[in-house]
Order: structure tokens, then sequence, then C-alpha cells
């Protein structure tokens, strides 16, 4: 299918997909050398792939059939099965990821201040009687990357 999201940090990009079978897959991406691969399979199965060249491992990671990919350029490499990784855990730092990169919003109402990413309810703050206690209001300035200096 395609690529969900990604992630690149400290030599390794993190990648999860809409496939049929893989889950996700990690490339050790150290510059000028062969790149170390995992692929995790929708079931925790993961194997490591060895030495995958870097136009190899593009069109599997860009490509629209990552299953096809595997079977017709990443299966040549040697490989290894290692430890299973858990689903649930992957999809749930996928979750993480996507939620980081939607943009914060803030519903007032005459009761209560809510912070939302996407239209998830992050966190409430209470109205009382038309006021917000001060350390409400730095917090979500906080939530929302507002500096906030104090005096």
């Amino acid at each position: 299918m395609a690529k969900i999201i990604s992630k690149y940090e400290n030599d390794l990009d993190s990648v999860w997909y809409d496939s049929s079978n893989v889950l996700y897959s990690e490339c050790v991406d150290k510059e000028g050398e062969l790149k170390q691969l995992y692929i995790t399979f929708k079931d925790g199965r993961t194997y490591h792939y060895f030495d995958v060249d870097v136009q190899d491992y593009l069109i599997f990671r860009d490509g629209s059939s990552q299953g096809k990919s595997l079977q017709s350029i990443i299966k040549k490499y040697k490989a290894e099965k290692v430890e299973a990784k858990d689903p649930a855990v992957i999809n749930e730092q996928m979750q993480v990821l996507i939620e980081d990169k939607l943009e914060p919003s803030v519903e007032i109402t005459r009761d209560e201040i809510k912070f939302f990413k996407g239209s998830n309810i992050k966190k409430s703050f209470p109205v009382i009687r038309g006021n917000v206690d001060v350390n409400d209001v730095e917090e979500l300035l906080t939530l929302l990357k507002i500096t906030v200096k104090k005096s």
C-alpha cells in the first residue's frame, strides 16, 4: 500500500506502513555504509536484512507495495530472524507520532477551557465564576508551546 508516517532521528529511519503484511521498518543509516534494515510484520515477526543498498531500501520504503518490494528486492539480502516486536507498541508509537504532528487547538466555554490535539481532548481546565487559575493558564500556554515569562 504505502508509507503512513516516518521519523528520522539519530541515523535511524523509522517508517510505519499501510500494508497487508508489513507493519514497520527501521533502517540504520550510517553515511557511506550499506544499510541495516529491520522489517517487522503485522504479527510481530522481525527480520534483520544485512548490507542493503540505499537505492534498494528507498524503493522498498517509498514503493506502493512493500510486500512486492520485499519479495523482489530485499529478500536477496542475507537475513536473520530477530526477537519479535509487539505490534501494539509499534502502533501506539505511530499514534503518538501522528498526534504530535497535529495542530493544537483550544475551546473556551463558560465552564471550562479544553486543550485538543486533533479531535482528542488532552486537558481540561475549569472556569470558576468566570476565573481561571493562573497555574492552569501557565500549563495551557506550555501545552500550546507558548513561552511563559514569569515576573
